[in-house]
């Protein structure tokens, strides 16, 4: 069965620029498979779908977070603050002992799962 369900909230953010202000995702549901059809103004989606229910979900909707450059093999290495040469010449020392690993990497991918990260571009090695 097809059902349209308006999930609103005073703040929603679409990830493609300005967030709005009462808002709306539509959501289509056709058994277990749900999918956004539309992000717009409240008033916008109620006009669209009048037949949608709505469900409000709090103050804002916002894609998850996004972390576009990782290195998660480093993620063991320690945080030094430095300048970008002195952080190279780290990077350097930690590889060259061993410390670039897929145990490194799993654990960095635990924290960015943990931290609510969705999305990820790593950037490795090998």
């Amino acid at each position: 069965m097809l059902s349209t369900t308006l999930l609103t909230a005073e703040v929603v953010y679409n990830g493609l620029g300005t967030p709005r202000a009462n808002a709306a995702v539509v959501v289509q549901e056709v058994g277990d498979l749900a999918t956004v059809i539309a992000v717009d103004s409240l008033e916008a989606a109620r006009a669209r779908f009048p037949t949608a229910r709505e469900r409000p979900v709090g103050f804002a909707i916002t894609p998850p977070p996004v972390n576009a450059h990782t290195h998660l093999d480093l993620t063991t290495m320690p945080y030094r603050p430095s300048s970008y040469p002195d952080f190279i010449t780290g990077v350097i020392e930690h590889t060259r002992a061993g410390r670039r690993s897929l145990a490194a990497a799993r654990q960095g991918i635990g924290e960015l799962l943990d931290g609510g990260t969705r999305v990820v571009g790593d950037i490795v090695t090998r």
